[in-house]
């Protein structure tokens, strides 16, 4: 009897092991991160070291140790912390930032379309995506709420970024724009159906993706 415990108990040890071992195996591989529009890709390798990439910015990888203990992963290094698996996501404590197996995916804008007519641009539109870092991330992440409202050459202009002003637009190579010596605002046509506005100032380029709306359609501008 004393035998057959002992045989029961060097069983149950092994399959403790190899199931440690197997959800360890699951950890090695790619893990990706998104926050508004910086996506972060973290390899965790075989050979208990890791890596952390910025996609959408040029710094360079980083590297470091990671363990798994305790149902945890500890890093080491230049991004130290801990990771929580919950299900099939990782947590970053205490950041709350979560890592997934699944590579990101963004809006990708369409081509502008060169010969639009001014009453391409006709209507409301509202924000979709604003570009942070390369990348369109959803205006609502963001708390955007620019909106246009267009008819012909003149345009009203509204949100918390212009403040509501109605403006005469120049068209011009299939784009309407209006701009001074410190800043300018150029409106173009996409051929997915998107308009994109670029607001440029000394200092800075902000692009919106506006979305074409029937709210607000039968505003006079």
């Amino acid at each position: 009897m004393k035998k057959a415990l002992c045989v029961l108990f060097t069983l149950i040890m092994i399959l403790s092991v190899n199931a440690c071992l197997a959800d360890e195996a699951g950890l090695y591989g790619e893990w990706y991160a998104e926050e508004l529009g910086l996506v972060t890709a973290l390899t965790l390798n075989t050979d208990g070291s890791y890596t952390v990439r910025y996609i959408t910015e040029t710094e360079p990888s980083v590297t470091g140790s990671w363990l798994a203990k305790d149902g945890f992963i500890f890093l080491a290094g230049n991004e130290a912390g801990i990771l929580n698996p919950i299900g099939d996501v990782l947590r970053l404590e205490p950041d709350g930032l979560f890592f997934f197996r699944d590579k990101p995916e963004f809006y990708t804008p369409g081509s502008p379309v060169a010969d639009a007519a001014p009453g391409a641009f006709d209507g409301y539109w509202v924000s979709g995506y604003v570009e942070v870092n390369g990348i369109p991330v959803e205006a609502a992440l963001l708390d955007d709420d620019t909106d246009l409202y267009i008819e012909g050459c003149k345009a009203a202009l509204g949100g918390g970024l212009f403040g509501d002003v109605i403006v005469d637009m120049e068209a011009s190579d299939g784009a309407l724009t209006l701009g001074d010596a410190s800043a300018s605002v150029t409106m173009q046509m996409q051929e997915d159906g998107f308009l994109r506005l670029t607001v440029s100032g000394a200092e800075e380029t902000m692009v919106i993706y506006m979305v074409s709306s029937s709210a607000g359609s039968g505003e006079e501008a």
